[in-house]
């Protein structure tokens, strides 16, 4: 088949790149001989569809295309019949180092593959092009490929080419015609390959609607690739090439191929022909000397990369030790999102998620939900100021329990960006110890009396209440004028006495150890139980109350009456803090393994400036208060492994928030506690 004949600019840019290529070939250095003088057939790897330079044409069972033509021509004057295999150009490459071919025919050259393989000059300048859909306007460079999927022919250069700059996603196809069907169906943005074996097959397989943009973006040689060191076979067929092109015999085949070349129309094109090409003997002399050199350099490269190499990976390896082996919880963290990049064993230990879960999740999964935007500022402060810590930050583990964690975040380079490095380390146990020994350093100064005082004080209080029963029956029975002023007298004593044994009864509490009895328990059965007791009162100061309980509440592990006990403490706070009434709220809801009690009432609030001194033992704002009352709530709920949180409404009044895990008590195996008197 003969294809229109090309501008005459075009033809002897073609014979002017191929020479050049071919210095190239002939400064490619020789590393070792394996002569094949004598040889009769030539074993030969071919494509069987890359028209028009090599195909298969199944109506007579034989190979054609130009380079097919050339190396029977080649073959003719070396004396040597040519046997045709047929392979793509990568399996053909593959058989060529191991040695089941002689060559593979028509073998784009690159400085790479002549590390490999020897070359024969070009046969000829093959250009790829871009070939894209007729309804595509957005594609007219190779710049414009940029994050494209473009479809490739496999073993075809300009698929290495393309994938060296990471520019495109790359198809390989068996073919050229698979190729151009892919795009033709719109599976890819593009086609690359070469432009005279594109449009050949455009048009016969009647695509329309595929179409050439641009200038050819990649020209190579192609040549005939041999096996390292064989130049014996590389020189015959040279000799032969240089024959045919004197007799004309190329130029004829090429015509026949590629329409007419003009190099043979006029003298003035042959002496340039020979002028280039003793100018392409001194330039392969010299590009051997260069290649020389750059080899020598690339070898000391390659061994100084080496070492660095080495030495990267001992460091590597120091850093994995280190972040693996640490005592804390290291958590790489993305400083704008909060996002997880990288965990250490220790974190999962202290999370209890595993490093694959934890990878999918961020800083605000691992904290309370009311503390999503405290997080975010903490990442905000940490990305501003480089570098901060937090202590006690409240965390949450995978089971639903809340643990304390001390926080050291910094700045620093990880994989090529800023990230954030925190450590996180558990103080819930030390700061459960520091507490106690708190509240036993606070109970000291009493605590040499407290158990003397419980049994010293209750005796005499029933021989008070006996003889103030006597002395309420004398004044009914004497004189009516004296009843009322030794009725209030009455009544006062018995105040201070009801005082001063819930006073007693507080002191014993913490005169003892406290041992849990944990059992399931259904919180909303304590929690009616408690609102029980207050009915009255309730009702009495005009207090409405609101229940907002969930469907289906999980079992608690607890212990009914010790819970009761803390949530009679927080309940009657609430309904002191009304007197004149007032609203009185509690709703329960689940959260992660999790049940949240909150109880609002509408009273007046605590002063923010004593918020933090609620839980103190004797801290009281009421005239008549002991102060002991929600420390042993405290004590009790953090027992279940709970926590307690007091909040100030924006409006009136205040929220106390209850936290318990469902599950085992967190310290239920702990029989001992700091006490006074222990």
């Amino acid at each position: 088949m003969k294809v229109p004949s090309v501008r005459k600019n075009a033809v002897l840019f073609c014979v002017l790149m191929s020479m050049l290529v071919g210095s190239a070939v002939f400064s490619a250095p020789q590393k070792h001989a394996t002569p094949s003088a004598g040889e009769k057939v030539l074993v030969i790897a071919t494509h069987a569809n890359y028209p028009p330079y090599e195909y298969f044409n199944p109506r007579f069972g034989t190979f054609e295309g130009f380079n097919v033509e050339v190396l029977d021509a080649l073959a003719k004057q070396m004396a040597v019949r040519v046997e045709y295999r047929q392979m793509s150009k990568v399996e053909g490459l593959s058989a060529l180092r191991e040695g089941i071919v002689d060559g593979v025919l028509g073998v784009a050259y690159s400085i790479e593959r002549d590390d490999d393989f020897d070359f024969t000059s070009p046969l000829c300048t093959i250009s790829d092009t871009i070939f894209v859909r007729g309804d595509t306007t957005d594609i007219n460079s190779v710049v414009d490929l940029e994050g494209r999927t473009v479809a490739v022919a496999h073993g075809d250069f300009i698929g290495e080419v393309l994938q060296k700059g990471k520019r495109v996603h790359i198809v390989d196809n068996d073919s050229y015609e698979s190729a151009l069907r892919m795009l033709d169906r719109g599976d890819v943005a593009a086609f690359v390959g070469s432009q005279l074996t594109g449009q050949y097959l455009i048009n016969k397989l009647g695509i329309r609607q595929i179409r050439v943009v641009g200038s050819p973006i990649h020209q190579v040689g192609y040549c005939i690739a041999v096996r390292e060191g064989n130049h014996e076979l590389v020189s015959r067929l040279e000799k032969a090439l240089t024959i045919i092109k004197d007799t004309g015999e190329f130029d004829r085949i090429y015509e026949l191929w590629f329409g007419k070349d003009l190099r043979r129309d006029s003298r003035y094109s042959r002496i340039i022909f020979w002028t280039l090409g003793i100018l392409i003997s001194v330039l392969g002399f010299s590009g051997w000397m260069v290649n020389r050199r750059l080899r020598r350099k690339v070898e000391m490269s390659a061994k100084e990369l080496a070492e660095s190499r080495t030495l990267f990976q001992r460091k590597a390896d120091e850093y994995i030790s280190l972040f693996e082996g640490a005592n804390d919880a290291i958590f790489i963290t993305d400083p704008v999102d909060g996002r997880f990049l990288d965990v250490n064993r220790k974190a999962e230990e202290l999370t209890g998620y595993s490093r694959a879960e934890l990878l999918r999740m961020g800083m605000r999964d691992i904290h309370l939900p009311r503390d999503a935007a405290r997080v975010d500022r903490r990442l905000a402060q940490i990305a501003a100021e480089g570098s901060a810590s937090f202590d006690d930050a409240p965390m949450l583990k995978k089971d639903g329990t809340v643990a304390l964690v001390d926080i050291s975040a910094s700045l620093i380079e990880y994989a090529g960006r800023k990230v954030c490095q925190s450590f996180l380390r558990d103080v819930t146990e030390r700061r459960f110890l520091e507490r106690q020994l708190v509240q036993t350093e606070k109970l000291a100064s009493v605590g040499t009396f407290t158990a003397g005082l419980a049994h010293e004080i209750r005796n005499p209080l029933n021989s008070v209440n006996l003889q103030l029963l006597l002395l309420e029956r004398r004044i009914r029975d004497g004189s009516r004028g004296s009843e009322n002023e030794s009725q209030q007298l009455i009544n006062i004593v018995r105040e201070e006495v009801s005082r001063l044994d819930n006073l007693v009864t507080e002191f014993l509490f913490f005169a003892k150890p406290l041992n849990l009895d944990c059992h399931p328990t259904d919180i909303h059965r304590i929690l009616d139980d408690v609102f029980a007791l207050f009915h009255v009162r309730m009702i009495q100061n005009g207090i409405s109350l609101e229940r907002v309980y969930m469907n289906d509440p999980p079992l608690l592990s607890l212990d009914a009456e010790k819970i009761k006990q803390a949530l009679i403490n927080i309940v009657q706070n609430s309904i002191e803090a009304m007197p004149n009434g007032g609203h009185l709220k509690v709703a329960t809801r689940a959260m992660q393994k999790r049940v949240i009690l909150t109880i609002e009432d509408t009273g007046g609030g605590i002063p923010e400036k004593d918020l933090d001194k609620v839980f103190e033992v004797f801290y009281s704002a009421k005239e008549k208060g002991t102060g002991l009352g929600l420390p042993i709530s405290l004590h009790i709920i953090e027992m279940h492994g709970g926590t307690i949180e007091i909040q100030i409404n924006k409006g009136v009044g205040t929220t106390c928030i209850i936290t318990l895990a469902v599950g085992p008590a967190k310290y239920q195996s702990l029989r001992r506690e700091y006490s006074v008197g222990a």
